[in-house]
């Protein structure tokens, strides 16, 4: 797909002469796209790496996000989404030397400028409803809602982790 960075042009009185339209191509599943955008935005699934209380949270709100760390520290990114709001930050050098070893992961490089702009950008929006495509069913699992594709929800075994009484009690 080519990158165009004009998407509108406006005459003097704001009327629209020029507006490239989007060209949309669906390139991974819905469904699929939804679990992978979940399993992003669950923040307990971090807090062994990162603790609770990370940049990579914003309370009251539902974002997936990612972190990355190049080798030998060159570069450090975070990005994070909503089904409203999308935001990148990298932080490095620009001639490409390594930052400091001890200082730069994406966790505390990009991730702090990144909590900064979209609680920004998400306190000027509502936050959309969530959407389940029809392929997702949801499951009460191992302490936790989880979402599984249509057909695979009973290939885990959902008590398996979770402490239990003796004898264990049906669950349904």
């Amino acid at each position: 797909m080519e990158l165009d960075p004009v998407l509108e042009v406006k005459d003097f009185y704001g009327k629209s002469i020029y507006k490239k339209e989007p060209l949309e191509e669906q390139v991974v599943d819905p469904g699929i796209a939804f679990i992978i955008s979940d399993i992003l935005a669950d923040n307990n699934a971090r807090r062994i790496e990162f603790g609770l209380n990370t940049p990579l949270s914003i309370p009251g709100r539902r974002v997936s996000v990612k972190t990355g760390t190049t080798d030998n520290k060159r570069d450090n990114w975070t990005i994070g989404f909503t089904p409203d709001v999308l935001v990148a930050t990298w932080v490095g050098n620009n001639n490409n030397t390594p930052m400091n070893q001890a200082l730069a992961s994406g966790i505390t490089g990009a991730a702090p400028m990144w909590n900064k702009i979209i609680a920004y950008m998400l306190s000027k929006t509502q936050e959309s409803p969530l959407v389940i495509p029809s392929e997702i069913v949801k499951k009460y699992c191992l302490g936790q809602d989880r979402y599984f594709v249509k057909g695979t929800e009973n290939s885990v075994n959902c008590r398996g982790s979770l402490p239990s009484v003796t004898p264990s009690p049906a669950i349904n």
